[in-house]
């Protein structure tokens, strides 16, 4: 499709008007929402990843978190994204004696998955495996 120059800039302005309101909304909602700020806010820490680049780590968390909150693998950030089924999300305790390195993100990740309990994306069934 052919855009003009005038359309273009437009289109660019909208976008990044949209991740703007995005981003106050998530941080107005963060600060001021006591029942489920906090859980926003898990799940929104848990979407980076651990900081090791350990790909293992990344696919058995982060990418399901990705997933579980509707991330597509094909999305404009090209992040990697998991297509299995929600619940396929595990608290990863027995997984932080095997990778210490990643101990501060796995907690991250924990509160994520208690956090996508909460809010409906993953089903509370699952929280003791």
């Amino acid at each position: 499709m052919f855009y003009s120059t005038e359309d273009e800039l437009a289109r660019r302005q909208k976008s990044k008007e949209t991740a703007r309101n995005l981003i106050k909304n998530v941080i107005e909602f963060v600060n001021t929402d006591s029942l489920y700020g906090r859980d926003l806010w898990a799940i929104l820490t848990a979407l980076r990843g651990p900081d090791t680049n350990n790909m293992v780590v990344k696919a058995l968390t982060t990418q399901k978190i990705r997933g579980a909150v509707g991330l597509s693998s094909n999305n404009s950030a090209n992040a990697y994204s998991s297509e299995e089924k929600p619940e396929m999300i595990l608290s990863l305790h027995s997984f932080e004696t095997t990778h210490k390195e990643n101990l501060h993100f796995i907690n991250h990740h924990n509160y994520a998955v208690e956090a996508l309990m909460n809010l409906g994306f993953i089903p509370q069934v699952f929280a003791d495996r």
